[in-house]
């Protein structure tokens, strides 16, 4: 809501760089709709500018319109094929529509482009974890590390693709690289999730999974509604999943009566397929049909 009548217009006499600086400071505000309609007068202007169909690209992505989002980085490259993220920014598009056929190759043409690219490596190893092809993953998260050392999530994925490849101690070894370079609640809370998933070292899930739900626990006492910023509310949100995974704990164990509480806590607070999904599995070993 506003109480200044109108909004602010560009003028029709406006040049291309006069329009696109207006709308990156559009997009930094987050009014992506009128960055989206700056940048189409931008390239009505001038079709082949050096940088509008990538932030277009990326105005779009962050409205989820990811055909459109697609299209925009596919004419950014055509603009200028050496673009230094516009297939790296194309893949993730696809992987946010599951395509990942189509992601990787887009992650692999931004690494012709720039070998070193820490981001389109590392995101191309996690999409082949998530796609379940451990072994292709191996090597790519062990170049990932190579690029970008300090950055834990390569390694808490190259632990869960060794333990999806039957090598726990290796798993553990890259689990425990990633509590070295991040003792954060997000580490512990992932690491014992695969852990649980897998079946294996629960007493360390468990110790992994109090420490994550203890330590967002505490930030949040600290809350006041009069102060509540955007981070407080992923707090909640990031509470909901850590009880979860403590919850999953207990189920792998066979406390169904502890798993029960923290995983319907958690399906209470913020509905989520996966938590409604183990829920539902905890009812039916209670024979609560």
């Amino acid at each position: 809501e506003t109480t200044v009548a109108g909004t602010p217009t560009i003028p029709e006499s406006a040049k291309a760089d006069e329009l696109f600086q207006a709308s990156g400071a559009a997009f930094r505000s987050e009014n992506y709709p009128m960055a989206v309609d700056l940048l189409k007068r931008v390239l009505e202007l001038e079709p082949k500018h050096k940088s509008a169909w990538g932030l277009l690209g990326l105005a779009y992505l962050a409205q989820l319109q990811y055909d459109s989002a697609i299209d925009a980085f596919q004419k950014q490259t055509e603009t200028n094929p050496y673009d230094e993220n516009a297939y790296s920014l194309m893949g993730a598009a696809y992987w946010r529509q599951q395509k990942y056929e189509e992601a990787v190759a887009a992650f692999r043409k931004q690494l012709e482009v720039n070998p070193l690219h820490k981001q389109a490596q590392v995101s191309l190893a996690q999409l082949l974890v998530e796609w379940r092809k451990y072994e292709e993953a191996v090597p790519e998260l062990e170049k990932a590390i190579s690029l970008a050392p300090d950055d834990p999530s390569p390694e808490v994925s190259l632990g869960r693709a060794y333990l999806n490849l039957d090598q726990p101690d290796k798993a553990l070894a890259a689990f425990d690289k990633a509590v070295e370079l991040a003792p954060e609640p997000t580490t512990w809370n992932n690491i014992a999730y695969y852990l649980t998933l897998s079946g294996t070292h629960l007493e360390r899930a468990q110790q992994y999974a109090e420490s994550a739900v203890a330590a967002v626990s505490a930030d949040l006492r600290n809350i006041s509604l009069n102060r509540l910023t955007t981070r407080d509310l992923q707090a909640v949100s990031s509470l909901a999943a850590y009880w979860d995974t403590l919850g999953w704990v207990h189920f792998q164990k066979g406390d169904l009566a502890k798993a029960e509480r923290y995983v319907k806590a958690s399906w209470l607070l913020d509905w989520h397929g996966e938590v409604g999904d183990h829920l539902g599995q905890i009812y039916e070993k209670q024979g609560h049909k």
